[in-house]
């Protein structure tokens, strides 16, 4: 492990999981050996199995603390609580599947009023550099989104109207490799692996649909009230919290009929291959909410159509592959 060393302005690494801590098992031990950091806290966010000590290296620069109480992930919430948590004003946001690439990486200082992101998209776009003042000036994450998708560019784009923006090393920063399951509860109500990754795409695709309406319909600001928690009475440790009771994150009565449509929207065009505009057109509504609701038909079409339409496309593969070598010995004859 790296021996921390003193730095211009002490930095606060945020890392949010929630059922992911198989992640953290890789990842921690990788930013262990970065010193530039003087503190690495770690929210987990209600893990049906909770993250321990023992999933972590003996890092005395890591502090973990959980939270109880929440049945879905809300990026907003989670990583807001985190940041309000951190000791340091200057803050790293750290995916928990990722870790500095280079124990020796320097940071230049942050000017206020800027912050730094890296240029690559993928799974490290939600990294950022900022300090805690400039988050809150523009009230950091929009608390009403949930789910997986749309949150770290939401952020972006109010960060980026007000302040500027820095790129970090391209490299500096790796990520580990996985799929839409791991965003997703999808794996937990079982059925095939393939049927899981299938179903995991399409509530990604409904999370991020459902967001972006959200972050249009009503943009988050820094007069936005973010929820409060407080120690869990019962734990053993102050760093154990828990939402204060009345604390929700409310979504506007006229916004919730637009959220159905594209939220289902999203998740049957993902499921079924349909392109929404021919949802919308050609399906009623009461007929979309029960396709959405219908975990066996989902699967019947998945077991079904989607092994058809990739015998088609094997057997036109085929049909393609005779049709060259035809060709080809027509043209020897003709010679």
């Amino acid at each position: 492990m790296a021996t921390p060393r003193p730095s211009q302005e002490p930095l606060s690494i945020v890392t949010v999981v929630m059922n992911r801590s198989h992640h953290l098992r890789h990842s921690a031990p990788l930013v262990a050996r970065w010193p530039r950091h003087a503190e690495h806290l770690i929210l987990d966010w209600s893990s049906r199995v909770p993250v321990t000590a023992a999933d972590l290296p003996d890092d005395p620069r890591i502090r973990l603390v959980r939270v109880e109480g929440e049945q879905e992930w809300s990026p907003g919430r989670s990583f807001n609580l985190a940041f309000a948590l951190a000791r340091h004003p200057l803050l790293l946001r750290l995916d928990g599947d990722s870790w500095p690439t280079d124990p020796q990486l320097e940071l230049p200082p942050l000017a206020a009023g800027h912050y730094r992101r890296l240029p690559i998209g993928g799974g490290l776009t939600g990294l950022l550099l900022i300090h805690r003042e400039d988050l809150w000036a523009v009230g950091g994450f929009n608390e009403r989104l949930s789910g997986y998708g749309f949150e770290d560019k939401d952020l972006d784009r109010r960060l980026a109207d007000r302040f500027a923006c820095e790129l970090l090393p391209e490299g500096s920063f790796a990520t580990l490799p996985h799929d839409h399951r791991d965003r997703s509860a999808a794996f937990a109500l079982g059925g095939s692996p393939a049927w899981a990754l299938h179903q995991a795409r399409a509530l990604m695709e409904e999370s991020k649909a459902r967001n972006r309406v959200i972050a249009e319909y009503e943009s988050w600001s820094a007069q936005q009230p973010r929820l409060r928690y407080g120690p869990l009475p019962s734990a053993p440790s102050g760093e154990v919290l828990q939402r204060l009771p009345g604390q929700r994150a409310a979504i506007p009565g006229p916004l919730q009929e637009r959220l159905e449509t594209a939220g289902t929207g999203a998740y049957l065009e993902a499921m079924f291959w349909i392109p929404q505009e021919q949802i919308q057109s050609r399906i009623p509504p009461p007929l979309q909410q029960r396709l959405r609701r219908s975990l066996r038909l989902q699967r019947l079409h998945h077991s079904l159509f989607v092994p058809l339409v990739l015998g088609l496309i094997g057997l036109l593969h085929r049909l393609l592959r005779w049709q060259e070598r035809l060709q080809k010995l027509a043209r020897r004859r003709n010679w």
